[in-house]
């Protein structure tokens, strides 16, 4: 099943060099594949398609076996794979770097909670950003730091799993014994604020994710 993959892209521009590693992939997995579908799966309109294919061609990435008007296939070369490879591999080694700096920050924002002694925490907020910083705190080593659960004003969400913790609403937290909610919708943070003040949570215990200093 081909995901759309550029179509879940918000913060980079596709550069040429990822839309052919792209067509190289989609080549690769059919060699039948039209020039309408390769359009459509890299964002381009179907002329660039046939200028990305001839300059394929040109540089020996793939051989164009034309059998009728309409019917043409495509077969991707070694240097075609190889290529396709080392797009691969260096595109793989860039998202890397930028997980690593995104790494780096969640860290440290985590390591203060700690030396603020907030050690039992919620966060507000079951979305990407509350993903990624799970992410990093499973990959940390043994932390005094304990996420405990959860909270979104998504009713869908609530009663579910995210990422291995409950998701709650917002008048679950008096429950249990918090340390600090953590804000972790950049989009809602000031509605979130007024939530918690309205039921009474203190501005001390009520720090967003987004103010990193």
């Amino acid at each position: 099943m081909n995901i759309d993959f550029l179509k879940n892209l918000r913060f980079f521009n596709p550069t040429s060099d990822l839309k052919i590693l792209l067509l190289l992939e989609q080549i690769q997995n059919s060699n039948k594949i039209t020039q309408d579908k390769l359009a459509r799966y890299i964002h381009s309109a179907p002329s660039m398609i046939n200028t990305y294919i001839k300059q394929l061609e040109r540089e020996g990435f793939l051989v164009k076996n034309k059998k009728t008007k309409r019917n043409v296939e495509y077969t991707i070369t070694k240097k075609g794979i190889d290529r396709k490879n080392y797009l691969l591999v260096t595109y793989m080694n860039e998202l890397i770097e930028l997980y690593n700096l995104t790494k780096i920050n969640i860290e440290l924002f985590i390591k203060n909670l700690i030396k603020r002694n907030y050690k039992n925490c919620v966060f507000y907020g079951a979305g990407e950003t509350a993903k990624v910083i799970i992410k990093v705190i499973k990959d940390m080593p043994k932390l005094d730091f304990k996420l405990k659960f959860l909270v979104d004003d998504d009713i869908n969400k609530r009663g579910e799993k995210f990422e291995g913790y409950d998701v709650v609403s917002n008048v679950n937290i008096k429950k249990h014994d918090i340390d600090a909610i953590i804000i972790t919708s950049c989009v809602y943070e000031k509605e979130i604020r007024n939530k918690l003040r309205k039921l009474e949570y203190s501005d001390e215990k009520i720090i967003s994710f987004f103010d990193l200093d």
